[in-house]
């Protein structure tokens, strides 16, 4: 049997942690499984197929300093604080 690995990141700039976990699971640096815990400021995470213009309203998130980025993966955009 497997052990669970646990990654703890440290920063909480989705962009960062977003990037860390797609190298993680594109390299051998550590092997599955494995869980990554992060918290980031307010953002925004889209699908990789969504049209930004039409689901994000761009001036609010400048105006709050919400993060907006794309995940690789398709799905619809999601909220996080």
């Amino acid at each position: 049997m497997e052990k669970m690995q646990y990654v703890v990141m440290k920063t909480d700039d989705i962009r960062t942690n977003l990037a860390t976990e797609q190298y993680l699971m594109n390299s051998d640096k550590i092997k599955p499984p494995f869980m990554l815990f992060y918290i980031e400021k307010p953002c925004i995470i889209v699908g990789r197929n969504q049209n930004t213009m039409e689901e994000i309203n761009q001036k609010y998130c400048e105006e709050h300093g919400i993060t907006i980025t794309r995940r690789l993966s398709g799905g619809g955009a999601m909220y996080q604080d």
